[in-house]
């Protein structure tokens, strides 16, 4: 799939995914689950992010080594790591978004 295909995908899950959750999911069960994937994806965002700093200092200090094989590794966790921590903010905000169309109400 190409780039933009994936982009889109995560677009529709995050215009879709709220509506849905608040139709179908009791309301005892829904708040408590949305604090808590809020909370889960502030924190997981926050913590992607740390460990994308730590590998590129570790990329930093690789590259005047000249060792490709670790330079390409380092850069494969980053891009693995950036995609992770889209996911978990995805999913911090459409727990927002939940929790934004309960209290409206």
């Amino acid at each position: 799939m190409s780039p933009k295909t994936i982009l889109n995908i995560q677009a529709a899950f995050v215009l879709v995914s709220p509506i849905v959750a608040w139709m179908f999911v009791p309301e005892q069960i829904l708040l408590p689950l949305a604090w808590g994937l809020l909370a889960l994806g502030v924190g997981g965002a926050f913590a992607a992010r740390a460990y994308i700093g730590r590998l590129h200092a570790a990329e930093a200090r690789i590259e005047s080594g000249e060792d490709l094989e670790a330079i390409q590794s380092i850069r494969d966790r980053k891009d693995l790591a950036t995609q992770a921590g889209i996911a978990i903010a995805l999913l911090g905000f459409v727990a927002f978004l939940v929790l934004m169309l309960e209290y409206i109400d």
